[in-house]
């Protein structure tokens, strides 16, 4: 869970199409840009407004932190975007604190994403705590690309707690206005080999349940929001966060029966449900929001580096899954809760509207509980091995 104080805005139009962009004027696309470094702004965090080649060996730019705003620098004809502040991954050193992040160009079409999920990073207290982001897979001949050669098939918009060298987050400090906040754009390859290698964390992704013109306005409306100047803007644990503004910009691709709820009173309470990552497949499946018959994917931490802490099924787990294959699971977990909502509202309520509404209610969450037990006990595995940045010309 990662988080700012000024809370922004909803979103409620679609911006950067393909011919317009929202705080940027359009530009031609340009692969020739020099690699220079803008002032950093109060939250310490560098905006590289032009680009060239990222080398992971030889930038004459001293990388005074592990995150970079992105900045737009033009949209094609065709709706292809170009941005900097582009996190590629990672030249690794022998201790984790040495490591330098490798920013460069990126070209991105909204168009051409084919699924998008949300992934939930578990980190200790795992009950409690976690780092949720956007990621985005493109189509297979859509690879998103640099001017000098690196590719990767999608991307991650991660919004963070802004840390200055030196800086560590907590759930605690996050409460105060400690943290600015940063939307981080950077390859796939680049946050398994964060997470994965350098932090022995799991990646667990959800995928979304979405129309192909919400993906693409989903790619657009999260790019967009990591364009913005976030100045005087701050990180808060549960107002700010990473879960409850991946919500927010969630619902501007929405419908409205769609949208998820944030506030519990519009204003004053915040909800609980948009402020815990670990509760992100329970508020995803209460819409419908998950893909069916797309199990969470876990990409579990190196195994060379970190053998002891990979994930297997449980005999819980085990038995859960024959559980919930039987054909009648859903049937009967929904009689359950239609029983048990029928009870409860037969004691708040007159007996005769209390069981019917209790009933009806019941037996909705009873089948949305089936649902997601389901999901939750298919996991299924992989190896973080398999997304080597070394192709990038990065140690993965």
């Amino acid at each position: 869970m990662k988080i700012a104080g000024q809370i922004p805005q909803n979103i409620t139009e679609r911006p950067l199409s393909a011919s317009k962009q929202t705080g940027a004027e359009e530009t031609k696309l340009n692969t020739t840009d020099s690699f220079s470094r803008t002032e950093t702004d109060n939250s310490g965090i560098p905006n590289l407004s032009k680009i060239a080649p990222a080398s992971a060996e030889s930038s004459s730019v001293k990388k005074v932190s592990e995150q970079c705003k992105a900045t737009h620098l033009g949209t094609d004809a065709d709706g292809n975007i170009k941005l900097s502040g582009f996190r590629w991954g990672f030249k690794e050193a022998s201790s984790r604190e040495n490591w330098s992040a490798v920013f460069g160009d990126a070209t991105i079409n909204p168009k051409d994403v084919k699924d998008a999920y949300l992934v939930v990073e578990p980190f200790p207290p795992e009950w409690v705590a976690a780092h949720a982001f956007m990621y985005f897979e493109m189509k297979d001949d859509a690879k998103i690309k640099s001017s000098d050669g690196r590719e990767s098939n999608g991307f991650v918009v991660s919004m963070e707690a802004a840390l200055k060298p030196g800086q560590k987050y907590g759930l605690i400090e996050g409460m105060g206005k400690l943290f600015g906040s940063i939307y981080q754009v950077g390859s796939w390859e680049d946050v398994v080999q964060k997470s994965c290698r350098g932090a022995n964390h799991r990646l667990i992704r959800h995928k979304l349940n979405l129309r192909p013109d919400q993906k693409e306005d989903l790619a657009r409306n999260s790019l967009n929001e990591a364009f913005k100047d976030r100045t005087g803007e701050f990180y808060h644990t549960t107002r700010n966060s990473c879960f409850s503004n991946q919500i927010r910009i969630l619902n501007s691709a929405l419908d409205e029966n769609q949208k998820l709820h944030r506030w519990l009173i519009p204003g004053i309470m915040f909800s609980p449900t948009a402020s815990l990552p670990t509760g992100a497949a329970a508020v995803l499946n209460f819409r419908g929001l998950l893909a069916p018959d797309s199990p969470p994917v876990i990409t579990q931490p190196d195994k060379t580096l970190f053998p002891d802490n990979q994930t297997k099924p449980s005999l819980f787990d085990l038995a859960t899954r024959k559980i919930s294959d039987l054909r009648t699971f859903n049937f009967f977990s929904s009689v359950t809760g239609a029983f048990a909502g029928a009870q409860l509202g037969s004691m708040i309520m007159p007996p005769g509207v209390g069981i019917l509404v209790g009933g009806v209610m019941g037996a909705s969450l009873g089948y949305k509980a089936s649902t997601l037990i389901e999901h939750n006990s298919h996991f299924v595995t992989e190896p973080s091995e398999k997304f080597n940045n070394a192709n990038q010309g990065l140690k993965g």
